[in-house]
């Protein structure tokens, strides 16, 4: 094989190699095994570059020629397999990335439910689902808050009244009993300044004043008895407006933990909670838009942990079609200095070498 032939095979293998991407689906080749075509003419193409020749000059050219192309087929090899573990071949894919808790998972979540995802549509049906399974939502349990709040207020109502009331009636009892402790006091005093013969006619005849500390004595028995039972009733109806309330934060509670069962199927599962890093792996969502199919990748924060998520990272933008940039800040990537990398160069790394980052 002349020199001539080798560089001849060599150009038409890479003028192939640049055409694939302007092929349409030919001999029944689909457009994912392109690459293990290219790989291949590659692969026999050093193989013709390999075998022996009598010509020393050729044989040199030969070697030199593997030995320019194989670091070439070597990496053409990682692309191509790297490539195969990340490309997306039947769904145009766009990868939300940026940076850590700027919102991209909330931009995801609400294109979700506004373009009804196959898997939001599915999970939102169920939620509608237990929710009426439980007979719980969100106006019940509202109404049943007020309800604890109307229930609370009244027994707060109720036990101010009761305490008001017990403290008037332990008043009248208090009433009572200074009057029975005068007319004691007012007995005892006539009694010692009575003559023999005084005393000998209350025998037969009580004074009046003792009279009147029996009659005393008769209204305070009775006074006590009903201040028994109006305070038995005071209890009774502090005891039903406390087991109403007790009946009602129940079901509250109740209510509560059957939305856990709920958890699960509720919009924003995919959102953080406003601790760095919450999305740890990329993920991605499926979506199927007046005929045209495509697909969201949510990608991890550029700015967290970044060891535990570089390679979900670089797997989410290799495999993307198409990359937006995700920013909370109102002001374009800063570049790093001497400590180390700036946002801009992690994008640009990110990215790739073909990806070109501006900041302005």
């Amino acid at each position: 094989m002349s020199v001539r032939s080798i560089f001849k095979n060599l150009m038409a293998g890479f003028l192939r190699l640049s055409s694939w991407g302007d092929m349409q689906q030919t001999d029944g080749t689909s457009s994912n095994g392109l690459h293990q075509v290219v790989l291949n003419e590659i692969d026999d193409l050093l193989r013709q570059l390999k075998l022996d020749s009598t010509d020393p000059r050729v044989a040199s050219a030969m070697k030199q020629v593997v030995d320019l192309v194989a670091p070439i087929h070597d990496d053409l090899a990682k692309r191509i397999e790297d490539l195969q573990r990340h490309a997306r071949w039947d769904t145009f894919t766009i990868a939300f990335y940026g940076e850590t808790n700027a919102g991209k998972s909330t931009i995801i979540e609400t294109l979700r439910i506004l373009l009804q995802e196959r898997t939001k549509a599915e999970a939102r049906a169920a939620f509608r689902a237990k929710e009426a399974e439980f007979g719980i939502s969100e106006a019940s349990l509202a109404a049943r808050a007020q309800s604890i709040e109307a229930s609370r207020a009244t027994l707060d109502a109720q036990r101010a009244q009761a305490a008001e009331r017990n403290a008037q009636l332990d008043a009248d009892l208090e009433a009572l009993q200074q009057e029975l402790n005068g007319l004691r006091f007012a007995i005892e005093a006539k009694k010692r300044a009575a003559s023999s013969w005084q005393k000998l006619v209350w025998l037969f005849s009580k004074p009046p004043e003792e009279l009147e500390f029996a009659r005393t004595v008769q209204r305070q028995r009775e006074l006590a008895a009903a201040h028994a039972a109006e305070r038995a009733l005071l209890d009774a109806q502090l005891d039903g407006a406390q087991t109403a309330l007790q009946s009602l934060e129940a079901e509250q509670t109740k209510a509560h933990a059957m939305l856990d069962s709920l958890a699960p199927f509720a919009d924003g599962q995919i959102i953080g909670t406003g601790r760095s890093d919450y999305t740890l792996d990329a993920h991605g969502y499926q979506f199927d838009a007046n005929g045209q199919r495509f697909e969201l990748l949510d990608v991890p924060g550029i700015e967290g942990k970044e060891t535990r998520v570089i390679d979900s990272i670089l797997g989410a933008v290799k495999a993307a079609h198409a990359v937006f940039y995700v920013t909370g800040k109102p002001s374009a990537p800063q570049t790093g200095d001497k400590d180390g990398q700036g946002t801009l160069e992690k994008i640009r790394e990110h990215l790739g070498d073909q990806t070109e980052v501006w900041s302005c």
